[in-house]
């Protein structure tokens, strides 16, 4: 009997024995549209064939690269293009590696690693649009831009992926609706990290397509499931960002109706709309309509609704140019801003 429990214990060790093994990369990032290229080693302690997987973050297989290697150190080269010929969007895309003889195979696959909430990450930055910030693993990156105890104005990095390390981030200090100059106001920056899953590849330079185009023309689907969220993992804290798809994640797209001049004794009714797709996820779950002019609170509707028209009375602000902001705050963390120019009249 003892013999035979050695014998059993020898053929586990043997098959627990990796049979391939990814090193490290020393950086995860790349730039295929400067013609570079990124090399993946890895170890197979006895000849094999080799599949090499890519994948979009939300789990779709872009690339496959088959190869059949000795025993020893190897790598396998990526060019930044996907099955079709093109130069993949900027982006972190997923990898598994595959090794295979003829009695045994083994998969390496790092889709459920990542997603870890990022402290420490010292973040800086200056009235000249020098945002600094720590990386302590390759990670998504969500920087925003707005006053203090006052309206978020501005997503400057939406879950962007970018490289462990020192990172400066330039920012040219205005909103996406080009209204608000932040040089001439005293702003605050909040940045936010979560790890990306293990031996993810980041490319960027790319400004030909962006990922979202990229998504729709190939009709990708969405591979990660919310209902698989939890908070913590192995006593670490898990963004809730983790498990959506970059085709969900998105902010929604708010606009303000408001005449572009108004009577500061008259009351003016104000209309706040979505994109219809927006709209039908926002109105399925708890969101929160607030309205600023000048940056100060004036006014919110704690159970949001759009489209939602708002009756206004701009008594108080003096003749000239004002701005007016909206903020639709999910209780998920998203949000959606606008900013809009006004003018009142006596």
């Amino acid at each position: 009997m003892r013999y035979v429990f050695l014998f059993l214990t020898l053929i586990s060790f043997l098959f627990s024995e990796n049979f391939i093994t990814l090193k490290k990369y020393n950086k995860n990032s790349f730039s295929p549209i400067k013609n570079e290229k990124f090399n993946i080693y890895f170890i197979l302690n006895k000849p094999a064939k080799v599949i090499l997987k890519i994948y979009t973050p939300d789990g779709n297989e872009i690339k496959r690269i088959e190869k059949k290697f000795k025993k020893g150190e190897h790598y396998i080269v990526w060019d930044g293009k996907d099955k079709w010929g093109e130069i993949v969007p900027d982006e972190a895309y997923m990898v598994s590696i595959e090794a295979t003889d003829d009695k045994n195979s083994q998969t390496l696959s790092f889709e459920n690693t990542g997603g870890e909430i990022l402290k420490d990450l010292n973040a800086k930055y200056d009235r000249f649009g020098n945002i600094y910030y720590k990386l302590s693993k390759p990670a998504r990156v969500l920087i925003r831009a707005g006053i203090l105890n006052g309206p978020m104005l501005s997503v400057i990095s939406n879950w962007v992926p970018k490289d462990k390390g020192y990172i400066r981030q330039h920012w040219d200090l205005k909103d996406k609706d080009g209204v608000v100059n932040f040089s001439t106001i005293p702003f605050v920056i909040s940045v936010s990290a979560f790890a990306l899953p293990d031996f993810s590849i980041i490319t960027y330079g790319n400004n030909k397509i962006d990922y979202l185009t990229y998504y729709k023309n190939h009709n990708f689907k969405c591979n990660k499931k919310l209902s698989n969220f939890k908070p913590q993992i192995n006593g670490k804290n898990i963004s809730y960002h983790y498990y959506l798809c970059r085709i969900d994640d998105v902010d929604p797209k708010v606009n303000i109706k408001i005449p572009s001049i108004v009577q500061n004794d008259k009351r003016v009714r104000i209309k706040v709309l979505m994109d219809k797709k927006d709209e039908k996820e926002f109105n399925s779950i708890k969101y929160e309509v607030s309205f600023f002019v000048d940056f100060k609170f004036v006014s919110e509707e704690e159970m949001g609704y759009v489209p939602l028209t708002w009756s206004y009375l701009p008594n108080g602000l003096s003749p000239g140019e004002h701005i007016m902001t909206v903020n639709i705050t999910a209780f998920n963390g998203k949000v959606g801003v606008k900013n809009i120019k006004f003018k009142v009249q006596k």
